[in-house]
């Protein structure tokens, strides 16, 4: 993952977009060649930026700017989410579901809503040494440190059970 956005600083900004849903092989390519045309002509105030976007896990579009080059504005940043609910579209995917939790499993990538975590807490699903996926990591430092994280360290920790 990080090979990928090796030329990037460590304080380069990130996206992380959840699919909703386990991507095949065709939709993640059609993916790479949508976000490698949009990542190539991204402007911010008609100035170009480094950018480089990849799907991740068969799960996860991650977009990443390095603002070392260039500042991405509010402009530049409804364009990338303009981009993901076209692709949204395109796909039948919803990038913009914050209320899904994606854990690792010995198969890959487990998801659950949000509304779910006790319960699978509850009966062994997820325990305190779980990991779990941090969709709200904004550098490429974050991406590298804090990407997956046990489930007692992420803001998920406070539904475990207390300690008597």
């Amino acid at each position: 993952m990080t090979d990928y956005f090796q030329s990037f600083t460590p304080n380069s900004r990130v996206w992380v977009y959840g699919a909703g849903r386990k991507l095949n092989n065709t939709e993640c390519l059609g993916l790479q060649i949508a976000l490698d045309e949009f990542t190539q002509h991204w402007t911010a105030h008609e100035i170009l930026l480094k950018a480089k976007a990849t799907v991740l896990e068969g799960h996860f579009v991650v977009i990443m700017v390095d603002e070392a080059v260039a500042q991405v504005s509010g402009c530049g940043i409804d364009k990338s989410v303009k981009l993901m609910q076209q692709l949204g579209e395109k796909f039948g995917l919803d990038f913009f579901n914050r209320l899904m939790v994606y854990f690792e499993t010995e198969s890959g990538v487990s998801m659950l809503p949000l509304n779910k975590v006790s319960i699978a807490i509850a009966d062994g699903t997820l325990k305190e040494d779980t990991l779990v996926y941090n969709p709200l990591v904004q550098t490429k430092n974050d991406l590298t440190n804090k990407w997956k994280i046990q489930l007692i360290d992420s803001w998920l920790g406070n539904k475990l059970p207390k300690a008597v």
